[in-house]
């Protein structure tokens, strides 16, 4: 925990929560490997989002781990991932780590996602190495789901979400899970949390959720006796060769989310909508009264709704003095706060070697000039106003 009098977050479990998790240790009945409450708290957000089959794993760059790992039937013909130039480390990784080539676009400033237009202009004429645009919903930032979708069905290739900074947002009306492929984080200072690491894949694809339970428990086919509507798998799948106690139908890992983490979460969903709404909030008040000719804030659009990770604060002006001015009075005020993500990920040493970072001015700007710091339930108003009017005057 962060002795900054205005932390990245804060933990919304109360005393009497920790009593229930104390007493969950001390029943021998409770078993704290994968077990019941997994399966109760995958269908809590099931029936949150709308999504058709979730899935709860230990992170949520394990969750990147296993999309990454089902797109890999497409291997070799189709091995360009393409990302955004802002995002997180792990939203990549696994993706190179099992053999696909990734291709950056740089973001834009409006949403902070990827710039579409970009993004079309690589496709036009590498669409058919592609296998998959893998998105980010930077610090909260839904970006434009129906062009995205629209665009990659043109050109046939894969859209997928890394939605985790942004587990309550929305578009046309729906959860922004409720249709896409996706993966969320539930660490601590994310905006819903199972208490320290977990995640969860959201997916309408059956194929792609029987893969995920294979390959989130070391690839046993008896996991798939767990959920609905996948029997019928476990009885394809089945080696009668083998002992069904340890049929092992692909190379996957240990990528559980554990009993405890998920009884955790449930305490901590019961008040999710509160957060929500609380976040939403605070930051209309900061966006409000923050002087948006001095300062990028993400637009507002009729069919997106944003429930913000984070509050951020990124000048318009290129200069490094008064940018440096900003970080001065965070830092006097008492305010904890973070790079932009990545910022400018190319400039990171285990990505400069896939292209020039100069060439992304958007995420050069962001990685110049941008920081954020935390947006949680346990801030006032005032706080964030105060902020904003401060911010002002610099």
């Amino acid at each position: 925990m962060s002795n900054a009098s205005w932390s990245l977050n804060e933990s919304n479990f109360t005393y009497l929560d920790r009593l229930k998790i104390c007493l969950f240790f001390l029943d021998s009945r409770n078993r704290w490997t994968q077990a019941n409450h997994v399966f109760e708290y995958e269908n809590l957000w099931k029936g949150y989002t709308g999504s058709k089959y979730v899935l709860a794993v230990s992170s949520g760059s394990t969750a990147n781990t296993l999309i990454a790992q089902y797109a890999t039937k497409d291997l070799p013909k189709k091995n360009i991932v393409i990302f955004p130039s802002v995002t997180w480390q792990t939203s990549i990784s696994p993706w190179v780590n099992l053999g696909f080539s990734p291709k950056f676009i740089d973001v834009n400033l409006t949403d902070l996602s990827i710039d579409i237009n970009k993004l079309e202009d690589y496709l036009k004429t590498e669409y058919e190495k592609v296998n998959t645009v893998f998105v980010t919903s930077l610090i909260g930032i839904t970006p434009d789901v129906d062009r995205l979708k629209s665009l990659c069905k043109k050109y046939k290739v894969e859209l997928k979400l890394d939605n985790c900074e942004n587990i309550f947002g929305y578009y046309g009306g729906k959860h922004i899970c409720s249709e896409l492929s996706c993966s969320t984080s539930l660490y601590f200072g994310h905006q819903c949390t199972t208490g320290s690491e977990g995640g969860l894949i959201f997916t309408n694809d059956k194929d792609e959720f029987i893969s995920h339970i294979l390959n989130r428990a070391h690839g046993l086919t008896r996991e798939l006796k767990n959920y609905d509507g996948t029997l019928d798998a476990y009885k394809r799948l089945s080696n009668k060769e083998v002992d069904p106690l340890f049929d092992f139908n692909t190379l996957g890992s240990n990528y559980r989310m554990s009993n405890i983490q998920a009884y955790m979460g449930k305490l901590d969903f019961k008040r999710a909508e509160d957060y929500s709404l609380v976040r939403q909030g605070l930051y209309n008040r900061f966006a409000l009264t923050l002087d948006t000719n001095k300062y990028i804030l993400p637009e507002n659009y009729n069919n997106r709704k944003n429930v913000m990770f984070s509050l951020p604060i990124i000048t318009r002006a290129k200069s490094k003095t008064k940018f440096n001015r900003v970080k001065t009075l965070i830092k006097a005020l008492g305010i904890e706060y973070r790079p932009v993500i990545s910022g400018n990920l190319l400039r990171q040493t285990c990505y400069r070697k896939f292209d020039n970072y100069r060439k992304f001015r958007n995420a050069e700007h962001i990685h110049n000039y941008g920081i954020y710091v935390g947006l949680h339930p346990k801030l006032k108003d005032s706080q964030v106003a105060d902020l904003a009017g401060q911010l002002n005057e610099i």
